[in-house]
C-alpha cells in the first residue's frame, strides 16, 4: 500500500517513536549519513487524529505528506522536495527494541523515552508522598480520621507506599510533584512541556493512569484502581497482606 505520510526524527531518539511500533503497515527506515530514523504509513492522517498527535509530539520531526510517485512534500508547503529513501524498509516493530523498566506497582511499566528530568530552580508543591506501609500505618493509628479522609495510597510489592493528597504526611520518605497524569521527584521539572492528552499518548496511559518518574527518567504507571482510601482499617488490611 503506498505511502500517504511520513517523517523524520533524529536517530538518537528513535524510542520515542515506541508508541506507533504496533500500528498497522507503519515502517522504518534507517539514513546513516545524517544518522535518521525515517518513519512512514499509508493512514489517512485527517481521519486517524490520535496518530497524527503521536506524530506531531515527536522531538526535532521533520513532517511529510506523500504522493503516489513517492515524492515529498513538506507539512505546510505545496511543492514536493524530495522522495523518499529507495532503501529497504522494515516494520517499525523490527526496528524499535524498547527494554521496558521493571515495575515495583502491579500495571503497566512501558520504556524509558525521551521525556526527562532536569534540575529546578523552583520548588512546587508536592502531592505525593513515598514511604513505607510500617510508617504509615503507624501515621493512621495516631492521626485523626478527618485529616485522613483527603489521602488515598498505593501499595507495590516492595512494602512501599504512594501516598496521595494534601496535606502531605510528615514522614520520612520522597516527595513527588503531580501533574495530572504524571508526577516527578521534588525538585526536578519534566521536558519537554507537553499537555496532558499528549502526555497521555506519548507514555501509553489510559485515562486515570499515573505515570511516576524517577530520578534516573524510568517511570512505571499506577493505576487508579490501584489507590485506595486511607483509612485505618485500609492501612491494616495492607500491612497484614504484605507480611
Amino acid at each position: 500500500m503506498n505511502a500517504r505520510w511520513a517523517v523524520t526524527i533524529p536517530l538518537s531518539r528513535s524510542l520515542s517513536a515506541g508508541s506507533m511500533r504496533l500500528g498497522e503497515g507503519i515502517e522504518a527506515y534507517v539514513e546513516s549519513g545524517p544518522e535518521l530514523l525515517w518513519i512512514k504509513g499509508s493512514q489517512d492522517l485527517k481521519q486517524d487524529r490520535e496518530l497524527d498527535l503521536k506524530l506531531r509530539v515527536l522531538p526535532q520531526v521533520t513532517r511529510y505528506s506523500v504522493n503516489i510517485a513517492g515524492q515529498l512534500t513538506p507539512h505546510e508547503r505545496r511543492l514536493p522536495s524530495g522522495v523518499l529513501p529507495a532503501g529497504t524498509w522494515r516494520s517499525l516493530d523490527s526496528l524499535l527494541v524498547l527494554k521496558p523498566q521493571v515495575a515495583a506497582f502491579s500495571g503497566r511499566a512501558p520504556a524509558k523515552i525521551t521525556i526527562r528530568l532536569v534540575r529546578s530552580r523552583t520548588l512546587k508543591a508536592c502531592q505525593l508522598l513515598l514511604t513505607t506501609i510500617d510508617a504509615l500505618h503507624e501515621y493512621a493509628k495516631s492521626t485523626a480520621q478527618c485529616r485522613l479522609d483527603a489521602l488515598r495510597f498505593a501499595m507495590n510489592s516492595q512494602r512501599q507506599v504512594l501516598v496521595s493528597g494534601q496535606p502531605t504526611p510528615a514522614l520520612s520518605g520522597s516527595l513527588f510533584v503531580r501533574n495530572g497524569c504524571v508526577a516527578w521527584p521534588a525538585g526536578f521539572n519534566l521536558e519537554p512541556c507537553l499537555d496532558q492528552t499528549s502526555l497521555q499518548i506519548v507514555l501509553n496511559l489510559v485515562p486515570g493512569d499515573l505515570a511516576l518518574f524517577s530520578e534516573d527518567g524510568h517511570y512505571e504507571v499506577i493505576a487508579a484502581n490501584q489507590f485506595h482510601p486511607l483509612t485505618r482499617g485500609n492501612v491494616w488490611a495492607s500491612k497484614r497482606g504484605a507480611s
